[in-house]
């Protein structure tokens, strides 16, 4: 009994030093590729897009939210963001409305609506609306403009997502796969050194 029990504590021991090991290396390689992440894909992308987006977002007159807005699309083009690309990797993620195609629309929606806000504006001004009328009315168009720019997210996230798929595959997917991982890897972790705890215990009764 002395002797089993000897041998499953050293196998006890063997097994803590594995995992701890395993950590080591599966935290050393997750870390690298949030590094190249952070300091390659998300910087390149925010330089030439997200950038503009925010920008577009926290202006204040349409002019300036048109000019960002065509800066982010020009972004997007630059980094050769063609239609057919998608953010999504899965082939049953492909879906439409995940399409650069459907992208590139959404901005030039915003542009469109953009337009028709100056249209109103020049009108209102034409037919000398009182000032603080048309001041709540600008700030709420505004506003609503701003909705389509950011919604739950910024509206650059397929783009975004394209990007990162295409020219930073492994380190995007392995950077997802490890957030939803990690935490189910170290609850299994704890519940088999439980496990094995208890079984040592029961064998020195």
């Amino acid at each position: 009994m002395i002797i089993w029990v000897q041998m499953k504590s050293k196998l006890l021991s063997k097994i803590i030093v594995f995992l701890i090991f395993a950590w080591i290396v599966l935290f050393i390689f997750f870390g690298a590729c949030s590094a190249v992440n952070v300091t390659s894909r998300d910087y390149i992308f925010r330089k030439e897009v997200r950038s503009h987006i925010e920008n577009a977002y926290y202006s204040a007159d349409p002019s300036t939210m048109r000019s960002e807005l065509i800066a982010a699309k020009q972004g997007m083009q630059n980094l050769g963001l063609t239609e057919d690309l998608y953010g999504a990797w899965l082939p049953w993620d492909r879906t439409p409305d995940k399409q650069m195609k459907w992208q590139y629309k959404h901005i030039d929606s915003i542009l469109v609506r953009i337009d028709e806000f100056e249209s109103w504006e020049t009108s209102q001004r034409l037919n000398e609306t009182p000032s603080q009328q048309m001041q709540d009315v600008y700030t709420q168009k505004l506003d609503n403009i701003r909705k389509f720019i950011k919604e739950d997210d910024w509206s650059d996230w397929i783009a975004h997502d394209a990007f990162a798929y295409r020219d930073y595959f492994l380190t995007t997917v392995f950077e997802g796969i490890s957030l939803i991982s990690i935490p189910l890897i170290i609850s299994l972790t704890f519940i088999i050194l439980v496990l094995l705890m208890i079984g040592l215990s029961w064998d020195c009764c």
